[in-house]
């Protein structure tokens, strides 16, 4: 019973903790003497994983770059389209749509909420976006609701269950640049839940099993755990599309080949 107890008081405590931290809109502003219509800005839009990971190291690599920077705390505990209420009052409050351009970044979650607002939104200064893509991980909110209901709903209210309900919502791609980062690599969790990851179907990592055209993409050896603090190998990549509009010509074209299961592979080419 105390073990019970106990356990349940670090959750709440962690929980709680989560919450406070996670309210913090974080922005950087690269120049102030510049009128906001002659500058570029990123958006970087975290998903579920920033409950762990946070919004350090994201904010470390993308500050000073050329850009004004913004984070949004925008995930809330009911639904999507909370979440897309919530991005479309961040962007008003801090003049997003009077800048030149945007640049996105767009994790696993914030890349079903950007399409939302774009869908609702068509007449936008959103000049490219970069899209987290994982067969593997987008899995994992339906693994969780699946396997541990009762803590998932405690902890993320029902946000989670509707997003392991609701298929990707398409964008066109057209004026816009658009680039996809096709995750490679498997998370301690979807390793853990091997069995409910499988329940639904093979993994497909084929760049159109994720229904969204785009202008370029690259196979990154890389997890999602990883995608908020390794930027040494995805970093680079990332600043010169929003430059370009494409990734480099070293950028990985081919589905990585290795047992995506074993939790000792590091290297990516390993057979």
């Amino acid at each position: 019973m105390k073990l019970k107890y106990g356990l349940l008081f670090c959750l709440i405590s962690a929980h709680s903790l989560y919450v406070v931290a996670q309210k913090k809109d974080i922005f950087s502003i690269e120049n102030n003497s510049i009128p906001i219509s002659e500058k570029e800005a990123i958006l970087i839009l975290p998903g579920f994983g920033s409950k762990i990971h946070g919004v350090k190291h994201i904010k470390n690599f993308f500050s000073h770059k050329g850009y004004d920077l913004f984070i949004p705390h925008y995930i809330g505990r009911d639904s999507l389209q909370q979440c897309v209420i919530t991005l479309n009052s961040f962007l008003e409050s801090h003049h997003l749509l009077k800048y030149k351009k945007i640049h996105v970044l767009s994790y696993i979650a914030g890349s079903w909420v950007i399409n939302l607002w774009i869908q609702q939104h068509p007449t936008n200064n959103i000049a490219s976006i970069i899209y987290d893509r994982s067969p593997l991980q987008e899995r994992a909110p339906y693994v969780l609701v699946k396997d541990k209901p009762k803590l998932i709903k405690f902890l993320a209210g029902n946000i989670m269950k509707q997003f392991s309900q609701t298929p990707y919502p398409i964008i066109k791609n057209d004026e816009k640049k658009l680039g996809i980062i096709i995750e490679n690599k498997s998370t301690k969790l979807i390793r853990k839940h091997k069995k409910t990851t499988l329940s639904l179907g093979p993994i497909n990592f084929n760049k159109d099993s994720l229904h969204q055209s785009c202008d370029d993409y690259f196979y990154a050896c890389i997890n999602h755990d990883e995608m908020y603090y390794k930027f040494e190998t995805i970093g680079d990549e990332i600043v010169l599309f929003f430059k370009s509009g494409s990734f480099s010509a070293n950028a990985q074209k081919l589905n990585f080949q290795f047992d995506i299961w074993d939790k000792h592979v590091f290297d990516c080419q390993t057979k």
